[in-house]
């Protein structure tokens, strides 16, 4: 049984609403006198980004409050220290140099993947891991030699996605709609390459600047490319006017996307019914048959009054701290101390187990490769968690 974490919802609120520090002791990256170990995390708490990022957060605390009692009799606490990246790379790049330099963190976690490739660079000259739960850009693999990918990235799962919708699902002729950032642009051109790799034709490749609330020129010249399908490969920001924009406009094709966009409520609560019908795919990081699912969910209900949105990365980020917490236990067993360079050996060279994704294996690249998961959105008004799953991409 999930235990409610030990912040009220008000406090996790109004703790949410600021850039915060959640400090408890510690320090460095070495234990304090009471086992405590740092550990930074760095997401949206504010701009356009941040009904994603506090919903992250709030998973980050019920990661850290499960993590703690599960390894108190291995003398092992984690100690939060939270702070704001605004999912923009300056603020991420100031974000990460006060948990380096001032918190002393070890280690940061952090997405979004303008923030996660501006921090890559830093990583090694302050000796600080980084790593990605929620960012899927695929130049991300192998950017820091201190950069690991606990998330599994768009080389992996806009192209596995994009095979199954020409092979699987029949189309031929399909257009593409992507965010002009380091997010749309990398996995917009994988999604693009798969499709024309599986024999397909893409009719129109067409950007949309990042939050953009008028798109209907660029929607108008994709749909006069008279596509079977379009794929919107934007953030959450632009993908309601996105969708909205080709229904209104009379597209009554397949529209696909990815969690990151129509996992978001406000998405769907912008789009309205256009949102019907949509495939998208998203990371498999859990098992929406685990009864553990349910019940997370419903303790997120519990404190917030609603669902959360883009469940896989918040599954992702409550599974992080597992991922810490077994570090740190393997180091500690090693004799070793908890330094960056110290924590990406060990994910080089062990396999983790965390309560959704089970058994997680890095390998040599520091990047996981997990499966993909496809959905079909059938009552946009209705949770996320009620799609319906169609297929797994192994």
């Amino acid at each position: 049984m999930f235990k409610r974490s030990a912040r009220s919802a008000l406090a996790v609120s109004a703790a949410l609403a600021l850039s915060f520090t959640a400090a408890c002791g510690g320090g460095g990256g070495e234990a304090a006198d009471d086992g405590t170990y740092p550990v930074g995390v760095a997401l949206a708490l504010t701009g356009d980004q941040a009904s994603l990022g506090k919903d992250f957060a709030v998973f980050v605390e019920y990661g850290i409050a499960d993590a703690n009692e599960q390894y108190a009799g291995d003398d092992i606490q984690l100690d939060l220290k939270m702070e704001d990246n605004g999912a923009a790379a300056e603020k991420g790049v100031s974000t990460f140099n006060k948990l380096a330099t001032v918190e002393e963190v070890p280690i940061v976690f952090t997405g979004w993947s303008s923030v996660v490739n501006a921090m890559a660079p830093m990583a090694e000259d302050l000796g600080v891991a980084v790593v990605n739960a929620g960012a899927n850009a695929p130049e991300l693999e192998d950017a820091s030699p201190l950069l690991a990918n606990f998330y599994t990235l768009a080389s992996v799962e806009a192209s596995k996605f994009a095979t199954y919708v020409h092979d699987e699902m029949g189309f031929n002729d399909a257009a593409v709609i992507y965010v002009t950032n380091p997010t749309g642009e990398g996995g917009a051109k994988v999604w693009r390459d798969s499709w024309e790799d599986a024999g397909g034709k893409v009719a129109a490749f067409e950007g949309v600047a990042p939050a953009a609330t008028d798109v209907s020129s660029t929607v108008t010249k994709v749909l006069d490319s008279d596509p079977e399908v379009v794929h919107v490969y934007t953030t959450s920001t632009e993908g309601g006017a996105v969708i909205k924009a080709l229904r209104d406009q009379g597209f009554d094709g397949q529209i696909t996307s990815y969690n990151a966009v129509v996992g978001d409520s406000a998405v769907r609560s912008e789009a309205g019914r256009a949102a019907d019908g949509i495939v998208y795919s998203t990371v498999k990081v859990f098992d929406r048959e685990d009864p553990k699912v349910a019940e997370i969910i419903e303790r997120f209900k519990a404190d917030q009054g609603r669902d959360p949105v883009a469940l896989s990365y918040c599954i992702s980020f409550y599974d992080s701290m597992f991922l810490y917490a077994e570090v740190v236990k393997n180091l500690k067993a090693d004799g070793k101390e908890v330094t960056g360079e110290n924590i990406i050996e060990a994910m080089k060279s062990g396999t983790f187990t965390v309560p959704f994704q089970g058994e997680i294996d890095f390998k040599d690249n520091l990047t996981q490769e997990g499966d993909v998961q496809v959905l079909k959105i059938n009552d946009a008004g209705a949770p996320v968690a009620e799609d319906e799953p169609v297929i797994i991409l192994e």
